[in-house]
């Protein structure tokens, strides 16, 4: 049977158990080849290693399941020790050759694959049953990326219980060959997986056990599966105890073992075993690859019918909407009633001031409302969390003497920067870089002469140099990459010059096609400073960078993380709805809506990444947080309708009100053109809910008064003419996203604006202005952008519309830290 993507010769890594063994039925199930299976075994007269990485119990019987299943057996001796232990392996400033740790064992699996792709040069992936151990998964997929092969992991991210019982059910047979967890005693060793599966369970139950095994308390040694040609039968064995106290660690140890040819044995085809697996289920239509929560998102979106209106060439809009120029900002001007002006430029409350700073504001002029707007006009979110201070302590690290710590460092004077601005020319092309404390932005565009890969190299290139200036480094210390490009024809070539910039645990990215004026491309960097202070890193730097195919999301396009996570906040790489495990976009559906489905899934792939982000078994986990902003992309290639900002709202309520997100700030922007000719993307940000590595600790002796919110939520309108969406962290957080639409660009020349946008309390400071814009950029925008002292990046859009479908011709998106 045909099926999507890329079909692989494989390298089988068997350790003899149970997940290696049915992840080879799952690499056949979806169409590959295996070629060859490979092992690495303690050297001889070692029976059992403590080794992180591999399973060294039983590993003398896999040359038995190669002959079962009619292929070559390779092995390699385990030689190295888990010299690298942290979540990352490798070096974050260059991948390939030489970034491996020497000594380490993840270095004995590149000398084994090496030697087998010696002998099968045909070779281009490797399987491995990685389930939730991102320590093996991650040497793995970076001993796969030096070697040029991709990680083939299915069972990654499985819930355990019915994934063990969906390999007993298969027709995969394997006992225990090692217990070391709670509950389990000797008699439980060389017993069969099925038969203890009852008992795995209750201790599930009672004590929180891993029932496929997760946690250490039990190995396997496979002995029959649909793809061997002979059952392993085991002749001799005995019982060892290792360790009897406080557990007991036993282990099978096999003296003989024969194999049984299996009667009337035929090799299973594809669809055999994709039956046996389950995963030709039966699917409504357009629905492929949604889990129970998915559903539900596309169920909300499933019945939305193709739009056949005639698209709108930008160049037909109104002439009045694309205009727009202003006067410059004048920074004498008077503030609004109810505030003073304060020493750095800020608007600050006076004394009988309300609450909110949308009660006092002009109301002449005030464009009409919808009732869905006026409903949020001037509301507030609030959630409840542990009282924690407000104001951080003076930072004295010698790192950042070059740039004040936030305690020290207001926004600049609304006089000085705006000359300065007047001074520097207003083009998007000019490279921007604002430090605040660890935190920093860079913006750079590329020029007009060459191709997109050299464009790209000097973009970086001048990012690099700004950054070194401050001892900063660009793969060592960058978070997230925003990437326009004029095309997405460029984006093979711009992969290609950007993946030498990055090694491991690279930063999350987004990458969009828009109509760049003379430019092929340009890019934003997000990053933190996490250089040691008294010898311990500072942020608390984690990547989620997951480079095999499965079925859970999403392997990365290109050489970036689907998610890093730094000082609290989390940057999620943008999404689309790719099929996991082939990396393909399903076929528009006949009946509905293509972009039905597409905003299902790439919604479920935000979710998936979050879970794991949040998940206690994460490095950096155990957090529950809260959303704080999305960017929901959509394009409208050739021959499909004008439904896709309307699906994209629709998709994007649903999944906001099942994840606690409903007033996050949103943002929907139409792309040129998306990678892999999706219909849409979205880019969400999150705040772990933590507090900031400048926080004060929380003072035990206010445990009794009331509790400060954690985050807060504002919407509505701060002037005429605008629309304001914004989540602001309180109490020991730090960090707003803020979110302003604009009816016309007169307002950016309104000090109410600068006011509003400067009204963070203590908490937070603006660094990055995204300006979204439809026609040509607004002058002024530098203005603003110095007067928050903030870097701007110019993102030209073919619309920009609010969570209710009012278009704009310009929108600010501000990340405050």
């Amino acid at each position: 049977m045909a099926l999507p993507g890329t079909k692989h010769k494989v390298i089988g890594l068997v350790s003899g158990g149970k997940d290696s063994c049915f992840n080879l039925m799952h690499a056949v199930a979806n169409g590959h080849d295996i070629v060859a299976l490979a092992t690495l075994t303690p050297e001889e007269g070692i029976d059992e290693l403590d080794s992180h990485m591999y399973q060294s119990v039983g590993t003398a019987l896999p040359p038995l399941i190669a002959q079962a299943m009619g292929l070559p057996h390779y092995s390699g001796y385990i030689r190295g020790k888990p010299v690298e232990q942290g979540m990352e392996y490798g070096s974050r400033e260059h991948g390939g050759e030489g970034s491996g740790r020497q000594g380490d064992e993840t270095e004995d699996l590149t000398v084994l694959l090496r030697s087998v792709m010696a002998a099968h040069p045909e070779a281009t992936a490797v399987s491995s049953g990685a389930i939730l151990s991102n320590y093996q998964r991650l040497r793995i997929e970076h001993v796969c990326q030096r070697l040029g092969l991709t990680s083939l992991s299915y069972l990654w991210q499985s819930e355990q219980l019915p994934l063990v019982t969906r390999m007993t059910s298969s027709g995969l047979d394997a006992i225990l060959v090692k217990v070391a967890g709670i509950g389990l005693r000797e008699q439980h060793v060389g017993m069969p997986l099925a038969q203890l599966l009852p008992y795995l369970t209750r201790l599930q139950i009672q004590y929180g056990a891993h029932p496929a095994g997760e946690g250490g308390e039990y190995e396997t040694l496979t002995l029959d599966t649909p793809l061997f040609s002979h059952r392993i039968r085991i002749v001799d064995s005995e019982v060892v105890v290792s360790d009897p106290e406080p557990n007991l660690v036993a282990y099978l140890r096999v003296k003989e073992a024969e194999l049984v040819p299996k009667e009337d044995w035929v090799r299973p085809s594809v669809s055999t075993l994709r039956g046996l697996l389950d995963l030709d289920e039966d699917e409504e239509e357009g629905a492929a690859g949604l889990d129970e929560q998915g559903l539900e998102v596309f169920d909300g979106v499933k019945d939305m019918q193709v739009d056949n209106r005639r698209d709108i060439d930008p160049e037909d809009i109104d002439s009045h909407e694309n205009s727009m120029e202003i006067p410059e900002l004048d920074v004498d001007v008077d503030t609004p009633a109810g505030t003073q002006p304060s020493s750095n430029g800020e608007s600050i409350k006076v004394d009988g001031d309300s609450d909110s700073d949308e009660t006092r504001r002009p109301t002449r002029g005030l464009r009409p409302l919808t009732s869905t707007m006026r409903r949020m006009q001037g509301t507030k979110g609030r959630r409840k969390g542990p009282k924690l201070p407000s104001s951080p302590p003076a930072e004295e690290d010698e790192s950042d003497q070059d740039t004040p710590a936030f305690s020290l460092a207001p926004p600049p004077s609304l006089v000085a920067v705006a000359k300065a601005a007047k001074q520097e020319e207003e083009s998007p092309f000019a490279a921007r870089f604002v430090q605040r404390g660890r935190w920093f932005v860079v913006s750079a565009g590329g020029q007009s002469e060459g191709n997109v890969a050299g464009e790209l190299c000097a973009a970086l290139d001048a990012v690099k140099a700004r950054l070194s200036t401050k001892n900063l480094s660009l793969p060592l210390h960058a978070a997230h990459v925003t990437l326009i490009l004029n095309s997405m024809s460029d984006f093979a070539a711009a992969n290609a010059a950007y993946i030498r910039y990055f090694g491991t645990s690279p930063p999350s990215r987004a990458c969009v096609a828009t109509p760049l004026a003379a430019q092929h491309i340009r890019v934003e960097v997000v990053g933190f400073d996490g250089r040691p202070r008294f010898g311990k890193p500072i942020g608390n730097r984690t990547a989620l960078h997951v480079q095999g195919l499965s079925y859970w999301a999403p392997a990365n396009i290109g050489p970036y993380s689907q998610a890093v996570t730094v000082d609290s906040r989390v940057h999620v790489a943008g999404q689309i709805a790719l099929q996991p495990a082939s990396l393909t976009v399903a076929p528009y559906p006949v009946q509905t809506s293509p972009y039905s489905h597409q905003a299902a899934l790439a919604l479920q792939h935000v979710r998936r990444i979050i879970d794991v982000l949040r998940s206690p078994t994460s490095s950096g986990g155990g957090w529950d947080g809260w959303i704080e902003s999305c960017v929901a992309w959509w394009a409208r290639p050739k021959g499909c309708g004008a439904e896709g900002p309307d699906v994209s709202r629709a998709a994007w309520r649903t999944w906001a009100e099942e994840n606690g997100a409903t007033k996050a700030p949103v943002i929907f922007a139409r792309a040129a053109e998306l990678p892999r000719g999706a219909l849409l993307e979205y880019q969400v940000n999150a705040h772990t809910g933590r507090p900031s590595y400048n926080s004060k600790p929380t003072d035990d002796d206010d445990s009794d008064e009331e509790e400060e919110e954690e985050v807060e939520y504002k919407s509505g309108e701060m002037f005429p003419g605008t629309y304001r969406e914004q989540v602001i962290a309180r109490g020991g957080c730090r960090g707003a996203r803020t979110v302003v639409f604009f009816e016309t660009a007169l307002a950016l020349s309104m000090p109410y604006l600068i006011n509003h946008l400067l009204n963070l309390g203590d908490e937070s400071v603006p660094l990055a202005l995204r300006v979204y814009h439809r026609g040509d950029l607004p002058e002024g925008v530098g203005n603003v952008a110095g007067t928050l002292g903030a870097a701007w990046t110019a993102i030209p859009v073919l619309d920009v519309q609010d969570r209710n479908g009012v278009s704009y011709p310009l929108a600010f998106d501000v990340f405050s830290v």
